[in-house]
């Protein structure tokens, strides 16, 4: 009788003593990955090159932050992209998509190739950007492609980030229909936080209870009510 002999398969890596759902149930496997995939799922050893014990914590998909603050440029005393992407990646996060109020905003194709030149020097896991409409960047929202959704600001927040024209939001929202793209909206009526501007005895003092008295749960509900 001839006996064929066939070889396990090698993996680069596999993640032993894992909790994986299956079926509603956790349980215990060991997972093998190559070339950055995986490839399978099982109770049984697998052969490798590397290996990880998991000492059954649980297995899940990599998780999406579709809204994060890494401030760059311009702030990145306060943030950058290689201490922010390492804590998403601690918290089990592999893809960030990250806001357009930096200084400068984001608001054209330009700034989007520079960022992502800069960011893929330094990211430790995948990204993606919001783009940010101004008042007058509509050629450029014409030609944009590939990000995750254009924002608009209808509240005060950085630079020329601030839309309240209805006519140039009708436009906005016209263009993202047309390409097919997400629009994101921080929605909060200007004409109420400048009202409550001057009401508040704020005087430039950094206190949660200024901004809850000048941007009140109520400027929200006028901004979504008015457009």
């Amino acid at each position: 009788m001839d006996f064929i002999m066939t070889m396990q398969k090698e993996f680069d890596l596999v993640l032993k003593n894992c909790l994986a759902v299956q079926k509603g149930q956790a349980l215990k496997r060991n997972i093998g990955i190559k070339n950055g995939l995986i490839e399978k799922i099982s109770p049984d050893s697998l052969n490798t090159i590397k290996t990880i014990d998991c000492r059954q914590g649980f297995l899940i998909p990599g998780l999406i932050d579709s809204h994060v603050h890494f401030r760059f440029p311009g702030m990145t005393h306060k943030e950058d992209w290689a201490s922010a992407t390492a804590a998403a990646i601690a918290g089990g996060i592999t893809t960030v998509l990250d806001m357009p109020n930096t200084v400068p905003p984001l608001t054209s194709r330009h700034l989007i190739e520079e960022k992502t030149a800069a960011v893929k020097k330094k990211a430790l896991c995948n990204f993606g950007f919001h783009f940010g409409a101004t008042t007058d960047n509509a050629s450029e929202l014409r030609r944009l492609e590939g990000v995750a959704s254009i924002k608009v600001f209808m509240g005060s927040s950085t630079g020329s980030l601030l839309v309240t024209n209805p006519v140039v939001l009708e436009r906005i929202f016209k263009i993202a229909k047309k390409k097919d793209f997400l629009v994101t909206v921080h929605a909060e009526d200007e004409a109420v936080i400048s009202e409550n501007l001057k009401k508040a005895k704020w005087n430039g003092k950094n206190s949660a209870k200024f901004h809850n008295e000048i941007r009140p749960p109520f400027s929200e509900k006028s901004a979504v009510e008015k457009h």
